[in-house]
């Protein structure tokens, strides 16, 4: 018979403070950067729906006036007739 090996889940889960520190700075030094662009325009996709990031993420488009192409699959992430849509981004044809 094997022996048990110890096994610590409280080890395995994220510091969930320190994860939203990194994420918040990140986020910073996106945003930053995109500011420092004369006409930026944002491609979003479906990660924005995975982690329930639709309306956040409409309220950064619309403070800051980018326009946005989505994927295919994250085209309902904003509307077609949406002022800031430039529609679905499919790559080259």
């Amino acid at each position: 018979m094997l022996g048990r090996i110890p096994f610590d889940a409280q080890a395995l889960r994220p510091n969930v403070d320190l994860v939203t520190k990194v994420h918040g700075e990140a986020a910073m030094v996106v945003l930053n950067w995109m500011r420092s662009k004369k006409r930026p325009i944002v491609l979003a996709g479906i990660q924005l729906h995975r982690f329930r990031l639709q309306r956040v993420f409409l309220r950064v488009l619309e403070r800051e006036g980018w326009m946005c192409a989505t994927s295919l699959t994250g085209k309902s992430l904003i509307s077609e007739v949406h002022p800031l849509s430039l529609g679905i981004y499919n790559g080259d044809m």
